[in-house]
């Protein structure tokens, strides 16, 4: 990491502190909040919120990274927040849908299993012990799929790169100077002592005592 793309311990330190209160608000919100809904019309906004919200989130902090002064910390914490929120998305959504359909999974899913579940989805893992069984259910793990690959690729492209372009353009960019004229060796020595008066000269030794009542004059 160069001198201009590098953060201060204050600045990594906030970016920490940042991602763990957006994980810990996200997850706590997961955890507490009710989660009830009816219908396949509610079913599709809440996939149509999973796929949108967290692409404007991931929007807001591209153009955040293109104005910030260390980008490459920037990315981070948008990633470290881009993906928590999509998971809790998606697991809220199957948790729902699994109260207002038990027959969607193949067991009855509880917040822990929803969260099991998606991260699974999102990892391609498979392990197969749960499993979307409806077809309202295996279309909100298809959303989430192409949701992730979609998410995966935006970060891949336009987040990293965003983020190599402004950390060139801050190397490229001229240092700031603080204002103040440096002076050079020439004029610092043609600067007068202290304690000196403004415009006399020195006279020379040979030249003292002439024209002063008393003085011997000089020789011929």
């Amino acid at each position: 990491m160069s001198a201009v793309d590098r953060p201060s311990r204050r600045d990594v330190i906030a970016s920490i502190a940042r991602v763990g209160l957006s994980a810990a608000v996200l997850f706590g919100a997961f955890a507490l909040a009710p989660l009830d809904f009816r219908g396949r019309d509610v079913l599709g906004v809440r996939l149509a919120a999973c796929v949108v919200l967290p692409m404007l989130v991931l929007g807001l902090q591209i153009l955040a990274v293109a104005r910030s002064p260390y980008p490459r910390l920037r990315a981070f914490e948008a990633v470290s927040i881009s993906f928590p929120l999509l998971i809790c998305l998606f697991a809220s959504t199957y948790y729902a849908m699994g109260r207002a359909s038990p027959a969607s999974f193949n067991e009855t899913l509880t917040r822990t299993d929803a969260l099991y579940f998606t991260v699974t989805v999102f990892a391609t893992v498979g392990f197969g012990d749960v499993a979307a069984s409806s077809q309202a259910a295996r279309i909100g793990v298809t959303v989430q799929m192409l949701a992730d690959l979609l998410l995966i690729g935006v970060i891949a492209r336009v987040l990293l790169g965003t983020a190599r372009q402004r950390r060139a353009a801050l190397e490229a960019a001229p240092p700031r100077t603080t204002g103040h004229p440096v002076s050079s060796p020439t004029r610092s020595r043609r600067q007068r002592a202290p304690g000196a008066r403004p415009g006399r000269r020195r006279r020379s030794p040979g030249r003292r005592g002439r024209g002063r009542p008393g003085s011997e004059p000089s020789a011929p």
